[in-house]
């Protein structure tokens, strides 16, 4: 009998960042640009065999940033 090593798949957060950065549904205002990195990159973390987590977009503070990260942490 063999044995096959399992593994439990990584879950990774996605988490965008700028105030410039708004959700593709939202319109677009001067300056910004639609959020669309988040989703590319969930993508290629699930098509290498992870769980990605879309965290949203962070405001340009390190407060905001830190409570997503957070968040992300919590929900696993």
């Amino acid at each position: 009998m063999c044995s096959v090593p399992v593994y439990k798949k990584p879950v990774v957060a996605v988490v965008s960042g700028g105030d410039e950065i708004v959700p593709p549904e939202a319109p677009l205002g001067p300056g910004q640009m639609r959020d669309i990195n988040s989703y590319s990159i969930a993508a290629s973390v699930e098509s290498a065999g992870g769980e990605p987590r879309i965290l949203g977009i962070a405001e340009d503070t390190y407060d905001a940033l830190r409570a997503k990260v957070q968040g992300g942490l919590s929900s696993t």
